[in-house]
């Protein structure tokens, strides 16, 4: 099965171009063979066109042509609304000029989060994965951030943007072959499917402490990770049962048939859910053959209400291997006033605990006028120090940059200094060795690290009382 993950919005590429070439290639994979293959496999197959066309509404977002333009124009209508009224009230060239011309790259990041709160006020409702990409990557010039006469963009990845060509030479150390590649990835229309399969057939494990995500797949499955965009989808998303599996390494395991593992994805999202799938399940079983009965509880509210416990059971490696998921539609805070607390693995995926990503919508509700009730009533505080008192359980989280992993350990720590607890450090802000390999571009406030990765950093760390 194969389908959209997001649209694409980059402004250094014609969105109805690349939108065109996402659904050739949909089209080519998902379905059989018929008449409009040849066209597809030629769209696909175009050479990329430097996008001239620019809104003259919005200043923003560009095309290869008018018609393309006009094509895209019910899409496009509402952000262009709203970029073009600040431009005629504000008299500015450019919506990225709004705190004058742009003189560094932290600039240009403060510049771009202000206009994100300023289009989020406007458009009463948070920006949709488009609107992101396009703000987040304007067409401007990597060296001198000039957003007019850009005329060079680099046909590899449609991911950098130059105004001449002495400006292009001067950033080729910067915009290596590497980050070329990665760029390219991101902007591809590989990159905007959400390729899956149910793989059932498994092979061979390996020592999770000394591996990664690559290896440990293709020795799992036997499928190499090249151009294959399924094959690269597929293997990013078993990043989660493997970090899981990491972290149960640093406990010591006593082989009982009839004791299940306890996994706890505490502030679980519909999204958590897509980790831990049965082909996910059988990896798991691989790495852990001696173990044959899994509990996962799902805990979060943001899970939607559905049918608890659910149970599976199926043969693998000749012992039969039962799997119980259990949904709680609440706060990990209140999961425990009803609950017996007694986990294997505490395991949270990109937390965010200072609220980062939700601070936008958490000013948008404080402003004049607006009803609070859009703000989450979810207590970080109160779920840490839960958390927390899972004594002698691996507490497992990752985060996406390394700004957010040390913000995440300062709330650990700093909630841990308030209860008096102890803290040891498996890890100390490592690179995640599972993290998924699929890139993302970094849409905080924070410039230097342009490409990240979900689970992109990992901490593993145990709690005890009193803390000298």
């Amino acid at each position: 099965m194969i389908t959209f993950k997001f649209p694409l919005g980059l402004s250094l590429e014609c969105y109805v171009c690349a939108k065109n070439k996402a659904h050739a290639l949909q089209s080519i994979r998902s379905a059989a063979k018929n008449s409009t293959s040849v066209e597809n496999k030629k769209l696909l197959e175009k050479e990329f066109v430097t996008p001239e066309v620019v809104c003259k509404s919005c200043k923003v977002q560009r095309y290869c042509s008018m018609d393309h333009l006009l094509e895209d124009r019910p899409e496009h209508v509402e952000l262009c609304r709203v970029l073009s009224h600040l431009l005629s009230s504000q008299k500015l060239k450019h919506p990225l000029l709004h705190r004058g011309n742009i003189s560094s790259p932290e600039h240009l990041q403060l510049v771009i989060s202000q206009l994100k709160l300023i289009l989020r006020v406007k458009l009463q409702r948070p920006l949709t994965p488009r609107e992101h990409h396009v703000i987040s990557n304007p067409a401007i010039c990597e060296v001198c951030f000039k957003t007019e006469a850009l005329l060079k963009v680099c046909k590899d990845c449609a991911g950098v943007a130059y105004c001449c060509e002495d400006h292009c030479y001067q950033d080729a150390k910067k915009h290596t072959p590497k980050e070329c590649r990665t760029l390219a990835m991101i902007s591809s229309p590989f990159r905007q499917l959400d390729c899956t399969l149910n793989l059932r057939s498994f092979h061979q494990s390996v020592d999770m402490r000394q591996s990664h995500l690559i290896d440990a797949f293709f020795k799992a499955t036997t499928l190499k990770i090249d151009n294959n965009p399924q094959n690269i989808a597929v293997c990013s998303s078993f990043s989660g049962i493997a970090s899981a599996c990491l972290a149960l390494t640093n406990i010591s395991w006593v082989s009982d048939q009839y004791s299940a593992v306890i996994v706890y994805v505490v502030a679980a999202t519909e999204e958590h859910l897509l980790y831990f799938q049965e082909m996910h399940l059988r990896f798991f079983f691989l790495q852990y053959q001696s173990i044959q009965n899994l509990d996962l509880y799902f805990i979060g509210p943001k899970l939607l209400p559905r049918e608890s416990p659910n149970k599976k059971v199926f043969r693998f490696r000749g012992l039969v291997r039962t799997v119980v998921k259990h949904y709680f539609s609440e706060t990990f805070t209140a999961f425990s006033k009803s609950m017996k607390v007694d986990p294997t693995v505490i395991l949270l995926l990109e937390p965010d605990f200072i609220n980062m990503d939700t601070a936008t919508e958490q000013l948008v509700n404080q402003l004049p006028g607006k009803r609070n009730g859009g703000v989450s009533e979810f207590n970080w505080e109160n779920c840490l120090g839960t958390i927390l008192r899972t004594y002698g359980v691996p507490i497992c989280y990752t985060s996406a940059t390394r700004f957010q992993a040390m913000a995440d350990f300062t709330a650990f720590d700093s909630m841990a200094l308030f209860h008096n607890i102890a803290i040891e450090r498996v890890y100390n802000i490592t690179e995640n060795p599972y993290r998924e390999i699929l890139p993302l571009y970094n849409f905080s406030d924070w410039h230097n690290e342009r490409i990240i990765y979900a689970n992109n950093y990992l901490e593993v760390l145990f709690t005890s009382k009193n803390r000298i």
